[in-house]
Parts: structure tokens; sequence; C-alpha cells
């Protein structure tokens, strides 16, 4: 199948090029010449290459029954696939030269005596879906943007960078933790008023909860859910939320 479009659209392509009424303007038409020799002549040889250089270089990609690589590449025997092609049945080996062939004078024909059709047929509507179909890749692009890739950002935006990167991470990492430290440090900063009575009433306060939290210390460590790592967490969790819901008044005000 490759074999014979190739050989339609080649063929089609040197009908209108070669063959066909030009749709060019005149202004285009007037001002075509030859190539010069400095143009035709690397052309002439690039032609030659093109035409006679495969059989002159097909030992190198002939495989079975070529020594030209020697023992350079290496195939165990196991892996030795090309045995199998001598035993094709000729028929089989030229059906892609006959499809090239079918592809060719049915590109001609159909060009040179079926344009009109041929148009009609590009310029319907079954035509154009077919063109869009085709030009748009099977609409492969458009599922894999729609359905997968959309999908993909969305999570990438709103679950993991703000979610995730901006939320979680900033929240319980470096920058989460030393912004919220400052923030006490300022607050615990403004104690300092220079009462005596204040730094007392501190002092009282202090020494009652440590007591406090030393008569119940084994009480609370007999609970299986207790954590010194918890309370942590706890700790930190109340703070970060009186931290926002200050920063939430402020803005408001």
């Amino acid at each position: 199948m490759a074999a014979f479009f190739t050989a339609f659209y080649s063929f089609r392509l040197v009908y209108l090029t070669f063959i066909a009424k030009t749709m060019g303007s005149r202004t285009i038409i007037g001002h075509a010449h030859e190539v010069p020799l400095s143009m035709g002549i690397p052309l002439i040889i690039l032609s030659f290459g093109s035409i006679f250089l495969g059989f002159l270089t097909k030992d190198m990609v002939i495989g079975l029954g070529t020594d030209f690589w020697q023992n350079a590449i290496f195939v165990l025997p196991k892996n030795n696939l090309f045995i199998e092609s001598e035993f094709i049945p000729t028929y089989i080996k030229l059906i892609p030269t006959i499809l090239s062939f079918i592809g060719a004078i049915l590109a001609l024909i159909i060009n040179h005596f079926y344009n009109n059709e041929l148009y009609n047929f590009t310029t319907s509507k079954f035509g154009l879906l077919m063109y869009s179909f085709l030009n748009k890749k099977w609409y492969f692009d458009k599922v894999y943007n729609e359905y997968i890739n959309k999908k993909l950002l969305l999570f990438g935006y709103f679950v993991s960078f703000k979610g995730i990167d901006k939320g979680i991470v900033e929240m319980f990492g470096p920058y989460g933790i030393a912004t919220t430290f400052m923030s006490l440090a300022n607050r615990f900063s403004k104690i300092q008023t220079g009462f005596i009575y204040h730094y007392a009433f501190v002092m009282l306060i202090s020494i009652i909860l440590l007591l406090t939290s030393l008569s119940l210390w084994d009480n609370l460590q007999a609970y299986i859910f207790f954590d010194n790592r918890l309370l942590f967490i706890l700790l930190i969790t109340i703070i970060f939320s009186y931290n926002k819901e200050r920063k939430n008044v402020v803005v408001l005000k």
C-alpha cells in the first residue's frame, strides 16, 4: 500500500507539473527559463546518482548473499531471518512493483480524464470531511490535547503546583517555618513592655504550665495516639491558621 500511494502522488505531481496545463499567471510564465549550467551540471550529477547509485551499491543492502560487511555486523544464527526471504514466492515479491505501476497509471488517468469529477469530489461535503480528517492527522492531536494533555495540565496546576508545591510544601517547608517563626518573634517582641507586673504574670503562667505538664506527662503518654511529632504538627497548624486569619482580617480592613 505504501508503494501504491507513493507512486500515485508522485506521478500526480509529475502530471500537474510537466504535463497538465499550467495554472500560473502570465507574469510568472513569462519569466520561466531553463537553469544555467552552474545549476544544470550538479542536477545532472545528482540525477545520475539517484538512478544508478542503488544498483552500484546493492551489495551494501542486499543482506544475505554478499560479503560486503564481512564480520563488521554479526548476526546470531537464531536471529537470521534473511534466509526466509529467499524462499518467498515470486508473485509476492512482485506485489510492490505491480502496485507501483497501478498507482502511477491510475494517477495519470484520473488527473487527465477525470479532472472535473475529481474536483467535484474534493469540493463535496464528503470530500471536505475526508480532507479535514486526513489533514488533521485523524484528529489524534485533538483527542490527545482535549482528553489527556489538558487534564494533565489542569492537575499539574491546581493540584501539584497550587495545592502541593505552593500549599503543603511551602507551609511545612523551610519558607513556611521561617516565615512563621519570624512572625512569632515579632509578636513575642511586643511582650517586652517594660512593666514588671507583666513579666511577673508571664513567669507565673509559665511555671503553672510547666508544673502541670510535668505532673500530667505520664498520663499523656499513656494514650496510644499521643506523639511528640503529632503535637508539633498540631501546634504549627494552629499557628499557620492563626496567621492566615490575621492576614485576612488585615486585608478586609
